[in-house]
């Protein structure tokens, strides 16, 4: 992880959310800022700090209907920290829950959970 870490790109971060969150790789591809609560509200007492939600869409077992909810160690926000601040950076122009280049794509499309054609948010650093 420390070689990982040494490299700053988009892949590397990808990567080493992959391996953080434990997820399969369509939930990282297609991760949606309003997925996350990166500063852990107090909305759920018996889930505290910072949180994940992946839809169930992108899960590949759904046994209760409700979304997964991920508890997210502190290097994994700040991971996914250090890639929406890039993608800020890089696409200034941001919409929506956006940072990325579906900005230039209706809300409409891409606000639902999973589109493979239109990548939104964090899902741009895999493609």
């Amino acid at each position: 992880m420390v070689e990982l870490r040494a490299i700053k790109s988009q892949s590397a971060r990808a990567l080493e959310a992959l391996i953080l969150s434990n997820l399969r790789t369509n939930a990282v591809r297609y991760l949606h800022i309003d997925h996350l609560d990166l500063e852990g509200g107090a909305d759920d007492p018996l889930r505290p700090g910072p949180k994940w939600t992946v839809p169930n869409d992108l899960m590949k077992v759904d046994d209760d209907g409700h979304p997964f909810i991920l508890p997210m160690v502190p290097r994994l926000v700040a991971v996914l920290k250090e890639q929406i601040a890039y993608l800020q950076e890089t696409f200034p122009a941001s919409r929506s829950g956006c940072c990325g280049p579906a900005t230039l794509v209706s809300s409409k499309i891409h606000s639902s959970s999973r589109s493979p054609k239109t990548p939104c948010a964090i899902c741009s650093w895999i493609r």
